[in-house]
């Protein structure tokens, strides 16, 4: 299924501000970088996402990594700790993100930048899967609703891009 691009989720984000004005503003260039980094998760996570790891080493390990909810600072941490784990080893990590990597912490973007960067390390491999709060970030855009739905728990994703709260 394609994905839209940039230019459409700019689209889908001002509407949605638009006629949601008493929650959230925004300038054009916020809202293009916000549109930007959404259209490119959204093609990370819609990839083809068979990953055949039988042919390769079974040794390596395979590391689970699930609701990082924009701690930056925790999945670098976390990060640092796999990519040491798996030099100790003498042999390539392979990391699946279980979704949730935006909401509630302050740092979805940073989260969201590192993933798209992928591994530093050379033979390191990431399988990045969508989430319920990805999910719900994605359907926002189309719907009223679901937009309605995702602001009292996404406004910190939001927010890392520069997107503020209105004062009530």
């Amino acid at each position: 299924m394609a994905q839209p691009g940039p230019g459409k989720i700019k689209s889908k984000i001002a509407k949605q501000l638009a006629k949601n004005a008493p929650v959230l503003v925004a300038n054009s260039n916020k809202v293009a970088t916000f549109g930007k980094a959404i259209a490119k998760l959204a093609r990370l996570m819609s990839r083809s996402q068979h990953v055949d790891w039988n042919g390769k080493d079974n040794e390596c390990p395979v590391y689970a990594v699930g609701d990082i909810h924009g701690m930056a600072d925790l999945l670098d941490r976390l990060l640092l700790e796999i990519e040491a784990d798996a030099a100790n080893l003498g042999v390539p990590a392979r990391v699946i993100f279980l979704g949730d990597i935006v909401n509630r912490g302050p740092d979805s973007r940073k989260v969201v930048e590192r993933l798209l960067e992928g591994p530093r390390r050379l033979g390191d491999e990431w399988l990045v899967l969508r989430g319920n709060h990805e999910q719900s970030l994605l359907d926002a855009l189309d719907d009223d609703d679901a937009f309605e739905k995702f602001i009292p728990r996404g406004v910190q994703t939001m927010q890392s891009y520069g997107l503020t709260r209105k004062s009530m």
